[in-house]
């Protein structure tokens, strides 16, 4: 993880007025016991960077074992995720 935080510590050096956004992508597996096998790494970049200004962290979940329906699109599918109510990192529903 270390090369990960001297490479952020570098680009907020060279602007320090800027944002660096980090884009974890998140396992959402099937199984709610299997989550204790994935993310792990997530979770330790996320404290790492927690109290770091300028930096915003966006965990984006991949579900994993999930199949679509029979005839739905990619597009269909994440038209369907986006109308499903989510609740947010920071509490707030979407």
């Amino acid at each position: 993880m270390e090369p990960l935080l001297e490479y952020i510590d570098q680009i907020r050096r060279s602007d320090p007025a800027g944002y660096v956004t980090v884009i974890l992508p998140e396992f959402v597996p099937r199984r709610l016991w299997h989550h204790l096998l994935h993310n792990q790494h997530a979770l330790l970049i996320k404290a790492a960077l927690l109290f770091r200004p300028n930096v915003v962290v966006t965990s984006v979940p991949f579900h994993l074992g999930r199949e679509r329906p029979t005839g739905m699109s990619s597009r269909d599918e994440q038209a369907a995720s986006l109308s499903s109510p989510l609740v947010g990192s920071h509490g707030s529903q979407r």
